[in-house]
């Protein structure tokens, strides 16, 4: 008798630790949010902007892109700008009121100044400007934020994320009068760790002290830009002390930042493996154009922003898949989110603080009449199913040496014959095909890219291996260069030469 209630209380505890599992599994899988930033909205409306969804019907843009699977909202919130009404508290609810009728989540960011916050400007707000003191400045920072989070609490108008400061790369809260010609604050680096993390700590326990006193879930954002520089930053910040923060967020731009999609997948589960947070892409943009065609604003990204691995070339079906492949990327790596920038940001008669009209308005989400267009399919992309070009292609290396003795044989090396990543590279033997033509094939992911080199012999020697013209060295002035984009490749040259 006791050992058959012995196995039903074991059957018991298995089923309840199946069901717990599969709650988990069925959480984690509903926890990826697609997004959108819609701070410009408000204004642009007011300036006589109208949108469309797809089929060309006038509606709400947060009710549009709601609609097209937009689950989350990111609202920026300066501190009291004298030079715009918006993106002041006012303006900030009038859109987290917006968000949450179309029935999204929202995040706010406060940039901690009156103007824009990024890696090389963080002006400190006109009203702190007199503060010489930085535990006098961080308690400026902690009871603003917890102004700012009970008063929209009190309003019934609670964001479900805060991100303390905006692409915080450099020393925040700097004085406005101490600047370059440019804008810039000279003092933003290099940072200055002790000081940092006080003053974003500071912003942090705001939020966690109104989480405790209210029982409420808000989740506090670190948000650096560039992935290539997160993993230095977070581990000097938390070697000095940052701490009870949630998620790691990324502004990622190809634009001005050297990873290619698959390379920033890699480094969000390289993230989330070393700190052990969240990790979401909070910022990302790509263009479906060049043109310039409705106003005189010139646009912030243009043909540096081209990604090779697809193509080099902008169209709205390119920055459709750019997002749905980046997004399937970060989720397959562990992360939780990707926001698209401003995709409403469209030509209007209004001014920003440089132009007249959108500097955006050839990245946005909208096509030039403000009618949704495909680049938006990424926010409604069902995430479990990878899409096929970053599925694995065939790939064939080719070397002629007709002119190149081969006694010990050809091989090829590179980025794609590491053993591990980040590991060291080996050789792969090459096939006689004919006539001292040498082939290797393989097999590699869509969207990828890296360096590789022929040698006559399977040593670490510069003997051994070829000397590229500097024409064709894409990869360290030394090495050739692969790009992998949605289909199979073959790469063959004249061992030594830009050529066949």
């Amino acid at each position: 008798m006791i050992v058959a209630k012995t196995i039903i209380m074991n059957s018991k505890l298995l089923l309840i630790g199946l069901i717990c599992f599969l709650s988990t599994i069925n959480a984690y899988a509903q926890n990826f949010y697609t997004g959108v930033d819609l701070s410009y909205v408000n204004e642009l409306e007011d300036c006589g902007a109208s949108y469309k969804d797809k089929n060309g019907k006038p509606g709400d843009p947060y009710e549009i892109l709601s609609s097209a699977g937009s689950e989350l909202v990111r609202l920026r919130l300066w501190h009291n700008p004298d030079w715009t009404n918006y993106s002041n508290i006012k303006d900030i609810k009038s859109s987290i009121t917006r968000a949450k009728s179309a029935g999204m989540k929202v995040m706010l960011i406060f940039h901690y100044s009156d103007f824009w916050a990024d890696p090389g400007r963080q002006w400190r707000p006109a009203a702190w400007e007199s503060i010489t003191e930085d535990k006098v400045l961080g308690d400026s920072v902690y009871n603003y934020t917890l102004r700012i989070v009970d008063d929209l609490n009190r309003s019934g108008l609670l964001p479900e994320f805060i991100q303390i400061g905006n692409e915080t790369n450099g020393n925040i809260l700097q004085p406005r009068n101490n600047t370059d010609l440019d804008g810039n604050s000279p003092d933003v680096y290099p940072v200055k760790w002790t000081r940092q993390v006080a003053l974003l700590q500071r912003g942090i326990d705001a939020v966690n002290d109104f989480n405790q006193e209210l029982n409420k879930k808000i989740q506090t954002i670190i948000h650096i830009a560039d992935p290539k520089e997160a993993m230095n930053w977070f581990s000097n910040a938390l070697t000095n002390g940052l701490a009870n923060f949630d998620i790691i967020g990324l502004s990622y731009y190809p634009q001005w930042h050297e990873m290619g999609v698959r390379e920033v997948g890699e480094q969000i589960g390289s993230l989330k493996e070393q700190f052990d947070k969240e990790v979401m892409v909070v910022e990302t943009g790509y263009p479906w154009t060049n043109n310039n065609e409705n106003d005189y604003a010139n646009n912030i990204l243009g043909l540096d922003c081209r990604l090779f691995t697809y193509g080099g070339s902008f169209s709205i079906e390119t920055q459709r898949d750019f997002l749905i492949e980046l997004s399937w990327l970060v989720k397959e790596n562990g992360g939780i989110g990707v926001i698209y920038w401003e995709p409403a940001w469209i030509s209007t008669t209004c001014q920003t603080y440089w132009a007249t009209g959108s500097h955006w308005e050839n990245a946005t989400l909208f096509n030039f009449e403000g009618e949704l267009h495909a680049g938006a399919d990424f926010l409604s992309y069902d995430l479990n199913i990878m899409p096929a070009a970053l599925g694995d292609q065939s790939v064939i290396f080719k070397v002629d040496m007709e002119t190149t003795r081969t006694p010990d044989g050809v091989f090829v090396t590179g980025d794609f014959t590491r053993d591990f990543i980040g590991g060291n590279w080996s050789f792969k033997k090459m096939d006689l095909t004919k006539d001292k033509l040498y082939a290797f094939e393989t097999t590699l992911p869509g969207r990828s890219q890296g360096a590789y080199i022929f040698y006559n012999k399977d040593e670490w020697l510069d003997d051994f291996r070829e000397i590229v013209p500097a024409s064709c060295a894409n990869v360290w002035n030394t090495h050739r260069e692969y790009i992998v984009k949605d289909e199979s490749m073959i790469y063959h040259f004249s061992w030594g030469k830009c050529e066949k």
